[in-house]
């Protein structure tokens, strides 16, 4: 990042455009934790197309956001130094125990965003053993081994990777631009993008799974019935795949809100402002058919924990 004005800043995700002024929102959680009375910087998430408000440090070099979140600004070493510390794609570092030899089941956990994919795979991984491999992690480049790679500074917690194919680089691109970008704005997709990045994904998996064997969980969010064929077909009988869906209605919306919200007292304004902007990414996703083999919808209620979700999923392998 650099100082704020109006520049823009590339992420694997999309991108970020920060701009300088004074702004109001009704979270004032950042302006209690700073002292100001307004916010003096602007942050629009282009990727979900959300803007958010923060309060730049007088030294330039952090940003207090309205969650009470903190961004801090990295000077050139600590800049290289995270681009230095990179894992190898074709080999990214784990701490599983090989056992290649016992070759498990494939569990993928997928589903509409707030349905706890990512705590399903943890606890998996936590309490059974399952090697956890997070396929956001493969589009955006990064170590998919999530709790068990080197720590890195990315929102999975892992390090970039080095040496992805040119291929790969502009197939998960596309897959972003063309695919997830144009699902969030409710646009139709070609089925070829999903084909594409599915096949390659799949690739991946099996590649890893071959070296480390044991039972698999694979958290990634699968939008379309034509997509879930293409996983069935290139990862075959040892895949089972599981679709959690909102049990209740708003379940999704209220979920969504408390993540991006974070912690802390929240006004109902804040909280209804939070609900209002992110309805239009709930939903998006096709429902699971009769005909869909090794595939099971699970509905998710406030009633059932993570564990619960966790037991369920495990039942159906």
């Amino acid at each position: 990042m650099t100082t704020p004005g109006v520049e823009d800043v590339e992420n694997e995700a999309g991108k970020m455009k920060l701009k300088s002024g004074q702004f109001t929102n009704v979270d004032k959680r950042g302006l209690d934790a700073t002292g100001q009375g307004h916010y003096n910087v602007e942050i629009h998430y282009v990727y979900h197309d959300i803007r958010s408000h923060g309060v730049v440090s007088e030294g330039g070099k952090r940003i207090t956001m309205m969650n009470g979140s903190i961004f801090e600004f990295m000077d050139e070493e600590a800049q290289k130094k995270m681009k230095d510390d990179q894992d190898p794609a074709d080999n990214p570092p784990n701490s599983y125990n090989p056992q290649p030899d016992k070759m498990g089941k494939i569990l993928w956990i997928t589903g509409i965003s707030g349905m706890g994919k990512t705590t399903t795979a943890k606890l998996l991984q936590e309490k059974e053993g399952f090697v956890n491999y997070e396929g956001d992690c493969f589009l955006m480049g990064l170590n998919p081994y999530v709790g068990s790679a080197p720590k890195g500074s990315s929102y999975f917690g892992t390090r970039p990777l080095s040496g992805i194919p040119q291929e790969r680089k502009d197939i998960c691109k596309l897959a972003m631009e063309k695919g997830y970008m144009e699902v969030l704005k409710g646009n139709p997709v070609d089925p070829k993008i999903w084909e594409d990045f599915y096949n390659l994904l799949c690739e991946d998996i099996l590649k890893e799974r071959s070296k480390l064997g044991g039972m698999w969980v694979v958290g990634q969010a699968v939008y379309t019935k034509a997509a879930r064929e293409v996983i069935r077909r290139r990862l075959g009988d040892d895949l089972t795949m599981i679709v959690l869906e909102s049990g209740e209605e708003n379940l999704q919306l209220e979920r969504l809100s408390k993540r991006a919200l974070g912690s802390g007292e929240v006004s109902k304004e804040a909280r209804e402002g939070s609900e209002k902007a992110l309805a239009k990414y709930t939903g998006r996703q096709e429902s699971v058919e009769d005909d869909e083999e090794n595939t099971f919808a699970l509905k998710v209620t406030k009633a059932m924990t993570p564990e619960d979700v966790a037991k369920m999923a495990l039942s159906h392998v």
